[in-house]
C-alpha cells in the first residue's frame, strides 16, 4: 500500500513539473489583469501588516 501512494505521489509532482499549457498562462493573465488594485493600496500593505503585528505583541504583553 506504502508503495502504491508512494508512486501515486511522485507521479503527481513529476507532472506538475510539466510546463503549463498557454491556455493556462493567458488564463492567469487575464486573472491578473482583473486584480487592477491601486499602487498607493500596495504599497501601504507593509505598513498595515507592521501596526497589525505591533498590535498583536502589544495584546499578548498585556
Amino acid at each position: 500500500m506504502k508503495k502504491i501512494v508512494a508512486t501515486i505521489m511522485i507521479m503527481v509532482l513529476t507532472i506538475s513539473m510539466f510546463p503549463l499549457s498557454p491556455n493556462k498562462v493567458k488564463a492567469a493573465e487575464i486573472e491578473t489583469e482583473k486584480m487592477d488594485i491601486p499602487q498607493k493600496v500596495l504599497n501601504s500593505l507593509p505598513e498595515e501588516i507592521e501596526s497589525i503585528l505591533s498590535g498583536e505583541k502589544n495584546k499578548r504583553a498585556i
